[in-house]
């Protein structure tokens, strides 16, 4: 369940950057000061969906949770737990 978490904040990441990347330019195309300041929430929503995701993933390699396809690649159940 919280693989789908990680993975379904990573997709709300890529809306949140392609709203964040093209707002405030349209924001400063029509002297528009509240789209503009959409850049700064956007860029502090977008680090934490990405800082989320990130997170879930390193509790995947931690926990050796083999349904995700990364960890299953590059992870070992007997691996010591500084080279996961």
């Amino acid at each position: 369940m919280t693989v789908e978490v990680g993975l379904y904040a990573l997709i709300l990441a890529l809306a949140v950057s392609g709203l964040t990347a093209t707002l405030p330019l349209v924001g400063a195309r029509t002297q528009n000061m509240a789209l503009m300041g959409i850049a700064r929430s956007g860029s502090l929503t977008l680090f934490a969906l990405v800082a989320l995701s990130f997170a879930i993933l390193i509790r995947s390699y931690l926990l050796s949770d083999f349904s995700v396809r990364n960890v299953w690649e590059n992870s070992h159940s007997l691996m010591p737990l500084i080279y996961k």
